[in-house]
């Protein structure tokens, strides 16, 4: 089944937005480069772009300082985002997240590989995650959708709200929506959003 069957949407209408008219089966093989974001000639894109950027000079701060475990997982550790039905899985929508060993990796790396590569003198400082041995297309697309997730959920509620029934649709709290600079702590935030559940817990 189609988002667009689902929602009684036509798919047309989903492609004339710039979307996708995704599978709700399983994932889909599509991905989200950071590089394509930055090469867009949307001026809203390239502004994703420079939050990426600020996040990645955040965690490079943060890594030349000795940190507890808690504040690793907190800002180092992304989980995998199944909503939005991109990726490997061939079964539902639930696959690896980048985990434990990702941010042990980030959190001892970081400050290392942009000091030696010159990364932070660029406006590429997300090339650190080409570094991770069993890195690809896969986790780097999770890992910029955590960064985006704000972004993408507005994205689908104006979509949601215009041209999907309110009868299909929730307000859902999304957990990590964005980053707050002032609290350096992840918030969540509620979107009003189309609402499927097609696994059992």
């Amino acid at each position: 089944m189609f988002f667009s069957e689902r929602f009684n949407v036509d798919a047309e209408l989903i492609k004339a937005y710039g979307a996708v008219d995704l599978s709700l089966v399983c994932d889909i093989p599509l991905f989200i480069d950071p590089m394509l974001i930055f090469n867009s000639d949307k001026k809203e894109y390239q502004a994703l772009h420079q939050e990426i950027i600020r996040y990645f000079h955040f965690l490079y701060q943060k890594s030349r300082n000795v940190l507890s475990a808690k504040e690793i997982s907190a800002w180092f550790n992304f989980s995998e985002v199944p909503n939005n039905w991109l990726g490997y899985s061939l079964f539902g929508n639930k696959g690896l997240a980048l985990g434990k060993k990702y941010a042990d990796f980030l959190y001892r790396n970081v400050e290392f590989i942009i000091n030696t590569h010159n990364v932070s003198k660029s406006q590429h400082i997300e090339k650190v995650m080409l570094l991770y041995e069993g890195s690809g297309k896969d986790k780097i697309s999770d890992l910029t959708v955590n960064l985006i997730k704000g972004f993408l959920c507005e994205y689908t509620e104006s979509f949601a709200t215009q041209y999907i029934s309110p009868q299909l649709c929730r307000s859902l709290p999304v957990e990590n929506a964005y980053f707050n600079y002032t609290t350096e702590s992840f918030v969540s935030k509620e979107y009003v959003l189309p609402f499927v559940n097609n696994e059992k817990d």
